[in-house]
């Protein structure tokens, strides 16, 4: 799907930009790639060109801050209570990486535990993101616990993502 983004992400993403006190960046053009699911993992990616290559370095340096992970926690667990299931506890971790050919790369591993209806929920994920100008890629996965989360093999397929931008630059 090419476009914007839907209105939940773009309400989450103005949500976040407020906390982390950044303007939020303006899509151009999006590109939702692929989502697709590999043993219990579920995988998705999407490529944003940004108005602004600015508005976009503020977001992510606001994201890898130490108030970033707040913002992160805070914005996870309202959207989740959108969705009717308020979460016990959201855990968000930021994690480092090294992306090869980008601006700033981004990695944070995030755990929610909660309930709803009456049924247990528990989810691990993580979502990676490197900026190259004002092009932003990301890869997110997310699994039960204890299911194997590759960080070395998805920085390596934002990697690979990023010099293609690069090579269309």
């Amino acid at each position: 799907e090419k476009g914007t983004l839907d209105p939940m992400e773009a309400k989450t993403g103005k949500d976040l930009a407020a906390c982390l006190g950044t303007t939020y960046p303006a899509v151009l053009t999006r590109d939702a790639g692929r989502s697709f699911t590999k043993g219990k993992l579920e995988i998705g990616s999407a490529v944003d060109v940004n108005t602004s290559a600015a508005d976009a370095r503020a977001q992510y340096e606001g994201l890898a801050s130490a108030k970033g992970t707040a913002c992160v926690k805070k914005v996870l667990g309202d959207a989740t209570a959108l969705f009717g299931v308020p979460m016990a506890t959201v855990t968000v971790t930021p994690t480092s990486i090294s992306v090869p050919g980008s601006d700033i790369a981004i990695a944070i591993t995030y755990d929610f535990k909660g309930e709803s209806d009456g049924e247990r929920l528990d989810l691990h994920g993580f979502s990676l993101a490197a900026l190259v100008g004002q092009v932003s890629v990301e890869l997110d996965m997310f699994a039960d616990p204890g299911t194997d989360f590759p960080l070395a093999e998805a920085t390596t397929l934002l990697t690979k993502a990023v010099a293609r931008v690069k090579a269309a630059s």
